[in-house]
């Protein structure tokens, strides 16, 4: 009767065990499960959270360079190893006007350099917005540098232009392109600063970006990134 009991108290003991230990692990799946649910930031979100993250450690009066992934994906170490200044790279894949206006508190003025080296609008060209469009965005973008960066030279990269291989329709959006690097031309000088025509760097005798300066016809391999560095570093050297 004993033995009986003991097993009975045992069993009812291992039970309450399982028991415990289902809840336990019902309740991590749902931290897990919620975490994931409400977990929203979007990558774009993320990378600006690490720019203000950033802004911490690094030096005031270094060299930016701003973009979308044309940027962000320069090796900036690889080429820029022997300036005297460091260079940070501020570029997120995707961007366009719009979102880079809201994005400079946290990519420029937080760190104040003394050079910015901007490079933005192909996410633009590819969309609705029209030359006039991309201009006035790219006109605010000019004017909050100006204001809250004074003493900061900046450097107004061209779009650069596109190949079959990335679209049908490049003959056409380099066309755009052409119109709106003009316009932004016109702004760099408005407010005193350098414009750098890396299209014409770039394109081939049919009006294309040259195949060899890259693989998906958008964005640049390194024999692509070596025009760039070239068009670009003598500047950032003084």
């Amino acid at each position: 009767m004993r033995l009986q009991e003991s097993r009975k108290k045992a069993c009812m003991a291992a039970l309450a065990i399982l028991v415990l230990l289902l809840a336990v692990l019902t309740l991590v799946f749902c931290v897990i499960h919620f975490k994931k649910k409400t977990d929203t930031t979007s990558p774009y979100d993320q990378r600006v959270a690490e720019f203000i993250e950033e802004n911490s450690k690094f030096d005031s009066g270094q060299i930016v360079f701003i973009g979308d992934s044309i940027t962000a994906k320069y090796k900036l170490h690889r080429h820029y190893r022997d300036l005297s200044h460091k260079t940070y790279n501020r570029g997120i894949s995707g961007d366009t006007t719009d979102w880079m206006l809201a994005r400079m508190q946290a990519s420029l003025f937080d760190i104040s350099p003394s050079k910015v080296v901007l490079m933005i609008g192909t996410n633009d060209i590819n969309g609705p917005k029209s030359a006039e469009q991309i201009a006035e965005n790219y006109e605010n973008i000019l004017s909050l540098i100006s204001s809250h960066l004074p003493n900061t030279e900046v450097y107004c990269i061209s779009i650069i232009p596109q190949n079959r291989e990335f679209s049908e329709n490049a003959h056409e959006n380099n066309q755009k392109i052409i119109e709106t690097n003009e316009k932004i031309d016109r702004l760099a000088k408005m407010h005193g600063y350098e414009f750098i025509n890396l299209y014409d760097a770039l394109v081939d005798e049919t009006g294309l970006l040259e195949t060899k300066y890259s693989k998906d016809g958008l964005h640049l391999n390194r024999k692509g990134y070596k025009v760039f560095t070239n068009a670009v570093k003598d500047y950032l050297k003084e």
